[in-house]
């Protein structure tokens, strides 16, 4: 069997306790004196939350935005949309390799294993200079195989916390396009980096500024603290307004449906 989650062990301690005073103080337990119902969504999610969180993450008036270029679908969470991404690959990319930095978010390789997509990692700790490994990093993006999909911690790098420079940014997609790669954007902390929503968006609207197609999966269980709602997005950015449209529902209603 697998080991417990040390997280999600302390709801089940909870349940299991029979104290009854017991109070649950975990951040993830959210206490709602008045609930009202849910109404069932369309397959691509809550169309003006799809519209807001695309906003955000890529700037109003950003031309993507305009041009209605990203296809924005509703996720549970960043698990859940990283799950739909990893569908994605499968189903659309068979065989591609998605690069994973050493050391990452312990269910990234869950996630691509369940889905059986392949990866490998690419360095980026150096625990001599407890820093950033660039060179490293860049070494082996190049040597991956054309076409992989490089797994990019968008800002405040989980667990490590380090970030590339904006100019260390521009050089990871200098070599991402010469390898021709998909950037694969994981951002489950916008806003918790610096403090500014925008700031902590720069990898994202960097990548977007160079034309490049990419996938950016997001979470609001952090940034709007609502664990218990799984909020989060799967962003879709294409290279014209008809292929996102395209994108929209193939991306989730094999997940979903078949």
């Amino acid at each position: 069997m697998a080991p417990p989650d040390p997280i999600l062990g302390v709801s089940e301690a909870f349940k299991a306790d029979t104290n009854e005073i017991k109070l649950n103080l975990g951040a993830e337990n959210l206490i709602l004196k008045r609930g009202e119902n849910k109404e069932y969504l369309p397959i691509e999610g809550l169309a003006a939350f799809n519209n807001a969180t695309a906003e955000l993450l890529f700037g109003r008036d950003n031309p993507v935005i305009e041009q209605q270029r990203v296809a924005t679908l509703q996720g549970l969470s960043g698990t859940g949309s990283l799950r739909l991404a990893a569908a994605l690959i499968e189903r659309y990319f068979p065989g591609a390799k998605v690069l994973i930095s050493s050391p990452t978010w312990g269910n990234h390789k869950n996630i691509f294993n369940d889905a059986r997509v392949p990866w490998s990692e690419y360095r980026y700790y150096d625990p001599k200079t407890v820093g950033l490994d660039f060179d490293g990093m860049i070494s082996d993006i190049k040597a991956a195989p054309d076409g992989s999909f490089v797994l990019l911690h968008g800002c405040a790098h989980n667990p490590t916390a380090i970030d590339p420079t904006p100019e260390q940014w521009e050089k990871i997609a200098d070599v991402i396009q010469e390898k021709k790669h998909i950037p694969f954007f994981d951002v489950a902390y916008q806003g918790f980096a610096s403090g500014s929503l925008d700031a902590d968006a720069l990898s994202v609207r960097l990548f977007a500024a160079r034309g490049m197609e990419l996938l950016v999966a997001q979470s609001y269980s952090k940034n709007l603290g609502l664990y218990s709602e799984r909020i989060g997005a799967i962003n879709v950015l294409c290279s014209s307004a008809d292929a996102a449209a395209r994108h929209a529902k193939l991306s989730i209603t094999f997940s979903y449906i078949l």
